[in-house]
């Protein structure tokens, strides 16, 4: 598939999924968040080994790579996380 292509996402009612599909999307989920879980601790478990290796400054943030089944590491400068657009009100 080339990157020009785009694709038309469509969400599932998940609930009209057979009971043993529903059971396997639970299954999913779960062992997914299991997945989130390990992966964050070991990142912040191998952070700082990483980071004194490669000479991190104050500024840089270490990004991690999954592809092929291989860890791959690279520092990138630290970008500013976008939240959620909400506006702060300003009161007298």
């Amino acid at each position: 598939m080339s990157e020009e292509t785009k694709l038309s996402w469509h969400n599932v009612d998940i609930a009209q999924l057979s009971k043993e599909e529903q059971g396997m999307w639970d299954k999913m989920k779960a062992t997914y968040k299991a997945y989130v879980e390990l992966r964050t601790n070991f990142e912040k478990a191998i952070n700082p080994a990483v980071r004194l290796t490669l000479d991190a400054r104050d500024n840089d943030e270490v990004k991690f790579g999954y592809r092929f089944g291989q860890l791959s590491v690279a520092l990138a400068p630290v970008t500013v996380r976008k939240g959620k657009n909400v506006l702060t009100l300003k009161r007298k």
